[in-house]
């Protein structure tokens, strides 16, 4: 996510088709064990830039209305507080399979 305006921006939220509900993510690790902590948005640094992987801040998707598998494409509506709403295509991943 690239921020391109003069000031910080947060992502507020997330919709698509593809799940009933998503969940913003944080992801690090705690005794050697992964740790997944829901966060209420992701800031975004005027100017700045965070990328949405698994490690990182991540888009978890929850009672996914269609099967999906790794390497297919769902379309995404991220909603930003300043720069307000911007579809996007993001690719399927599952970090507990090793994205098999």
């Amino acid at each position: 996510l690239f921020n391109n305006g003069k000031r910080d921006d947060r992502l507020l939220y997330v919709t698509t088709n593809a799940s009933d509900k998503t969940v913003l993510q944080r992801m690090y690790i705690r005794k050697m064990r992964a740790v997944f902590e829901t966060v209420t948005d992701i800031p975004i640094d005027a100017y700045g830039s965070v990328r949405l992987k698994p490690g990182q801040y991540q888009v978890a998707l929850e009672s996914v209305t269609r099967r999906l598998r790794v390497g297919d494409t769902v379309k995404l509506t991220l909603t930003f507080e300043h720069a307000g709403r911007i579809e996007v295509s993001a690719r399927v991943t599952n970090q507990l399979l090793g994205n098999r």
